[in-house]
């Protein structure tokens, strides 16, 4: 039903903004996260201090109704390989 066509573009939407965030990650490892805007709406990213050269993006909808979350674990040397790509 319309539920669940929504929650699977809330979850497409989250992914696009983990791509954005990993793509500004690899620009700048001082990304610490924010709020990204794209047309469908804005989601919110954290990324706490890495372990090492391992961190973890934590990807949200700031969308009340259809709220989906993904989380990437991700180990950056000279170039950032995903070890984990997960919704929680």
């Amino acid at each position: 039903g319309l539920a669940r066509t929504k929650g699977e573009d809330t979850l497409l939407f989250v992914d696009g903004c983990a791509d954005d965030a990993l793509l500004k990650r690899r620009a700048s490892a001082a990304y610490a996260g924010g709020n990204i805007t794209r047309p469908e709406g804005t989601c919110t990213v954290v990324v706490p201090a890495p372990a090492g050269s391992v961190y973890t993006l934590t990807v949200s909808t700031t969308n009340t109704f259809y709220r989906r979350t993904v989380q990437i674990v991700v180990n950056r040397g000279s170039t950032l390989v995903i070890t984990s790509w997960k919704e929680i």
